[in-house]
């Protein structure tokens, strides 16, 4: 998602000529992306269960 936008940033730019194949600029974004989310998602599910947590006892 994130990685698509910043390629249809850089294309609009110019800085990317889109005739070129994408994948030499698209694939190390789209890895750093993957290593983002997996160590993000970690926190991400604690906050989520945090938040039902309260949810719950709450009512």
């Amino acid at each position: 998602m994130i990685s698509s936008i910043v390629w249809i940033m850089l294309v609009e730019k110019g800085v990317i000529n889109s005739d070129h194949a994408p994948w030499e600029i698209y694939l190390p974004i789209a890895f750093i992306e993957i290593v983002v989310y997996l160590k993000l998602l970690p926190k991400v599910t604690d906050f989520i269960d945090k938040v039902m947590n309260n949810k719950v006892e709450g009512e």
